[in-house]
């Protein structure tokens, strides 16, 4: 009977940060020495390694969905202090970052980008179409393979055949 594999605190933590990194569980196996198989098993059965893997993407998911917040909505310069030296220096802040910000509302509010296409005739009025014949055809079509590729898109589009 095999013994049963128990991660040790340090693995734990180390499991945590990789699974933070979205590293595939076999990546994660392999650097902490294990099959594929037997990570699969311990996140099944293993309270310890279930939470250490969850709370890893959860950690990770919330500082990539701040930072993307704080690059949205923008920083106001600031004054540092280094707390070692004293030194104080300015931040000069940055800027609202509108792709974030439509990112953001796409992705976490729901918001659709309104995308239509609109076609018009000349001078923005109507799209005038005609019935072409085969003579018409000739002059714009000099190539017997034209016409009929010609012929084949009208029926397609329902245009009405010459008479």
């Amino acid at each position: 009977m095999k013994s049963r594999r128990v991660l040790t605190p340090e693995e734990l933590k180390v499991l945590r940060e990789m699974s933070g990194v979205r590293l595939p569980f076999d990546m994660m196996a392999t650097l902490l020495g294990m099959s594929h198989d037997t990570l699969n098993r311990l996140y099944k059965q293993s309270i310890a390694v279930r939470a250490s893997i969850d709370e890893g993407r959860a950690s990770a998911s919330n500082t990539v969905r701040k930072t993307l917040f704080m690059t949205a909505v923008g920083r106001q310069p600031r004054t540092i202090v280094d707390p070692e030296t004293g030194e104080r220096r300015t931040d000069p802040g940055q800027s609202p970052d509108v792709q974030a910000m439509r990112f953001w509302c796409e992705t976490q509010e729901g918001f659709k980008r309104a995308e239509a296409l609109e076609l018009t005739g000349a001078g923005g009025g109507p799209i005038i179409t005609a019935d072409v014949g085969e003579a018409e055809l000739r002059a714009v079509y000099q190539d017997p393979e034209a016409i009929a590729l010609a012929r084949s898109l009208a029926l397609k589009m329902s245009v009405k055949k010459p008479q």
